[in-house]
């Protein structure tokens, strides 16, 4: 069994459970939108829909994560104020870096393989490479674009580790969450026991 203290393998997802974690990732996802953008490289982004997308994926695995991803994604579109283009990116982004890049970590990681920031690390690699290489591929067309790789490995090397830093201070209210307790679902079970008694 694995300690508390880290992110719990399972296959059981309720409908309630994917809906309270969708409205955690779009709502960070919205507030990131928010906070200015890095002129040279308005691409790179905190990632801080990571805090409930990198547990949720060690936990239920790559395509329900990837479900949650694109989801999170047209909520953001229709109530985010996100441009189309910027939606296309991001979720065929997401799609194949979590798709392909989530199913490895899921399996390196839990065979002990890689820890919270290399999984963090990888999967930050991973989606920003793709999105230069959609942008490239449907916008820019031209090869010198790719100078942009170093900072942007640099930056995923910063931005995952400070990703899983803060999935490790929080995973054990995270895995609560997962397993149903958090205070919402223990006030309405309270308020139900008061009721019937």
């Amino acid at each position: 069994m694995l300690p508390p203290t880290e992110p719990k393998p399972s296959t059981e997802l309720s409908p309630q459970l994917f809906a309270f974690c969708l409205l955690l990732a779009s709502s960070l996802q919205i507030m990131e939108n928010l906070l200015p953008k890095i002129p040279v490289f308005p691409w790179l982004r905190l990632g801080l829909a990571y805090l409930i997308l990198l547990p949720f994926l060690l936990r239920f695995g790559a395509f329900k994560t990837t479900m949650l991803f694109a989801c999170r994604n047209l909520i953001t579109l229709v109530y985010g104020g996100q441009i189309f283009s910027a939606f296309l990116i991001s979720t065929l982004s997401g799609a194949f870096s979590i798709g392909i890049v989530g199913n490895i970590v899921f399996y390196l990681y839990h065979k002990k393989v890689l820890g919270l920031i290399g999984t963090s690390v990888l999967l930050a690699c991973a989606f920003n490479l793709m999105q230069l290489v959609i942008v490239n591929f449907l916008f820019i067309r031209h090869g010198d674009f790719f100078f942009q790789v170093p900072p942007l490995l640099l930056w995923s090397l910063l931005s995952g580790s400070l990703i899983a830093f803060l999935v490790k201070k929080s995973i054990t209210d995270l895995n609560l969450l997962f397993e149903g307790k958090n205070s919402t679902s223990l006030y309405y079970q309270e308020v139900k026991k008061e009721n019937f008694s």
